[in-house]
């Protein structure tokens, strides 16, 4: 949220995620995105508290469309150390066999 993200790159991310996004819900989102950011940009320095504040401001439906991307965006993980230690204890058990 400290750089602000144009209506064609959000469309774009919708596009590329395959998510089931309705393109005029999704601007409304986006306008609405546009007025707050810089409040909500203010409020902390984690990304994920930024969205947490920004939807807790939204009523009824609004933000439902932009949720759907920020969910599927926050969901990606950034390591893969839980799947490499998967590998490493397997590596190990297999050594452990061989040796017996």
């Amino acid at each position: 949220m400290d750089k602000e993200i144009g209506w064609n790159e959000l469309k774009d991310l919708g596009d590329s995620l395959n998510l089931p996004i309705n393109e005029d819900k999704l601007y409304e989102d986006y306008c609405l995105l546009r007025e707050v950011r810089e409040m909500v940009a203010g409020k902390t320095k984690r990304v994920d508290l930024r969205w947490v504040y920004f939807f807790e401001k939204c009523v009824d439906e609004c933000g439902l469309e932009i949720k759907k991307l920020v969910s599927f965006v926050l969901s990606i993980s950034i390591a893969n150390a839980a799947a490499e230690r998967v590998f490493s204890v397997i590596n190990e058990i297999w050594t452990k066999n061989l040796i017996v």
